[in-house]
């Protein structure tokens, strides 16, 4: 073929035609100069959209511009084209002179580069379900990008395909660029059958730059981070987390995913996700060649749980209840699902609330291998004197504090190994989700301690407890963080491992735990857990004083959002 028929060597004569380097009309376009020269040299063929831009850089005419896309894609003969030389001077007519051209070359940042990558989730699917529809869609998803990109002072340096890649002198920049570009791409109004959902990931490095390209290991561990994450997600590396931390709006958090080994990456990586008002927060696990993480270590066992386990007394047996228990195991069924779920078993003195409970427990337990029980109670003698007891004590129980309830004989030696090794998810999402009430409601003495038997020292997390545990702890925590935190910290762990939470003896509930047992259970509408409680019906009609018993206007509530949520074993 001769290079008057080849396409490459028709973009490059149009270009000197308009006398464009290869750098400027990159940046017309948005793309890197080294993608020009593989065009010209036909080694590569622009994608779609690329070749829409390019099109827009040569200022092919209304007339030529099919064939122009058709002969980019190779569907049409380059002989198709007009001689370039020719249409250029049909269509610089009228325009702007090329010195007068306000386009200058953007400069790529060096030294410590923050990158952004975007792309879209199943692609290739919507370019299956919306042929007619979707490379407008992608211009525009593109378009709304760069804006908040430039804006944001990133360079978008090179595109492949639906991708783009970008860089940032400042880290915090790019965050806002990533968060602004989640919100356009959510608002905007796509033309398709589903709307488009961009997954972003952001790295810190120091790298090479080469020809309006960038080279190194961080070019690598970004892609591998981007490939891991959801659309609308925003994820970022432990470089990028810990140049940011510090200077996020109040409004902003960083949540750890976790440690991870990414494909051909020789050390695990943190991974932490942007969680921002207004924007999606929970998704599924992240997408790895490898389905767990790289955690730490399981916890070093303790002496009471590390030595052999006394033999097992005489079982109590337990009798009847089948369709009791029954309608238990269907409700944490449901609760598995995602659907979370609140439960009352109710009844009279002695009918055997407590015992039911312990025996779900149990039988629950040993089919699920994943399932974390803890439970708290309410206490006759403090009453409304202790407040949020039973779900302080539930708390302990998560992070770690088992061995008085075992000694006690109140849990199994295998229900307090299983709370222990899941420390390395537990005090995580409490450090996280819930930092006011160590200290408060956990007791702070002995929680470092417990995490310092498997924690990374260099984890975010274990650094964040430290940093906690020398500071000066608040002597009050008000409500509404209690409300909001109790419930994130049990909401993301039961959104890794399935949860019973147990409440006994309810009747004698303060109102403050009353309180947030109905944030709760309206939080955890969307997790893997059941809530269950117990109490007396009889007791809730004796008046305290002249206050109406804290239960009794939640419970209506509860009744009109979830209908029929008792089990009654009768008076």
């Amino acid at each position: 073929m001769s290079e008057l028929f080849s396409f490459g060597a028709w973009v490059r004569q149009r270009r000197r035609a308009l006398d464009l380097t290869r750098d400027e009309l990159a940046a017309q376009i948005g793309c890197a100069a080294v993608t020009i020269r593989h065009i010209e040299t036909d080694e590569r063929r622009p994608s779609k959209q690329l070749a829409a831009r390019l099109a827009d850089g040569l200022q092919v005419s209304a007339e030529e511009r099919t064939a122009f896309l058709q002969a980019a894609r190779g569907q049409v003969a380059t002989d198709r084209l007009a001689a370039p030389a020719v249409s250029v001077e049909r269509s610089v007519v009228g325009a702007i002179a090329p010195s007068e051209r306000d386009t200058p070359t953007l400069s790529l940042p060096s030294g410590t580069v923050t990158f952004l990558f975007t792309d879209i989730e199943g692609s290739t699917r919507l370019w299956s379900q919306n042929a007619q529809t979707m490379g407008a869609a992608i211009a525009r998803h593109e378009a709304l990008l760069r804006a908040v990109i430039t804006a944001s002072g990133g360079v978008v340096f090179k595109t492949v395909g639906d991708a783009i890649y970008t860089a940032f002198a400042s880290a915090l920049d790019a965050v806002r660029a990533a968060l602004e570009g989640q919100r356009a791409i959510a608002a905007e109004p796509w033309d398709t059958a589903t709307a488009l959902r961009v997954r972003m990931a952001l790295h810190s490095g120091v790298v090479e730059e080469r020809q309006g390209d960038y080279f190194g290991l961080p070019l690598s561990r970004i892609a591998r981070l981007l490939a891991a994450g959801h659309g609308g997600q925003i994820l970022l590396s432990q470089a990028t987390q810990e140049l940011v931390r510090e200077q996020l709006a109040p409004e902003l958090t960083l949540r750890h995913l976790g440690r991870y080994q990414l494909k051909d990456l020789s050390d695990p990586q943190h991974i932490f996700q942007l969680v921002a008002p207004n924007l999606p927060a929970d998704f599924a696990p992240l997408c790895l060649s490898i389905k767990r993480a790289f955690d730490e270590p399981p916890p070093k066992l303790p002496p009471f749980l590390s030595a052999a386990p006394p033999p097992p007394g005489p079982a109590t047996p337990f009798v009847a209840r089948e369709q009791e228990l029954a309608e238990l195991a269907d409700a944490l069924t449901t609760a598995r699902s995602g659907a979370g779920q609140i439960l009352f078993v109710i009844g009279g003195a002695g009918r055997g609330k407590t015992m039911l409970v312990q025996e779900f427990a149990r039988q629950a337990q040993a089919a699920d291998a994943e399932l974390l029980v803890v439970s708290g109670s309410c206490n006759a003698h403090t009453g409304s004197g202790d407040p949020y007891l039973p779900f302080r004590e539930a708390l302990t129980m998560l992070s770690g504090e088992v061995e008085t309830r075992w000694a006690g004989g109140l849990i199994s030696t295998e229900h307090a190994r299983r709370l222990w090794e899941a420390m390395p998810l537990t005090l995580p999402a409490l450090v996280e989700h819930a930092p006011d009430l160590i200290g408060t409601f956990v007791p702070s003495n002995g929680v470092r301690e417990r995490a310092a038997t498997f924690a990374d020292g260099d984890a975010p997390w274990f650094r964040e407890l430290v940093a906690r545990e020398s500071a000066e702890a608040s002597a009050k925590v008000e409500q509404q963080p209690i409300l909001a935190q109790y419930s994130a910290a049990l909401s993301a762990i039961a959104r890794q491992r399935p949860l019973l939470l147990i409440l006994e003896d309810l009747h004698w509930v303060d109102s403050a735990s009353s309180d947030l047992l109905f944030h709760l259970s309206r939080e955890a509408t969307h997790t893997r857990m059941l809530i269950l409680g117990t109490y007396r019906p009889d007791e809730l009609a004796v008046s305290r004083g002249e206050t109406h018993h804290p239960l009794a206007e939640m419970l209506s509530e509860l009744k009109r959002q979830h209908g029929d949520i008792w089990l009654d074993l009768g008076e």
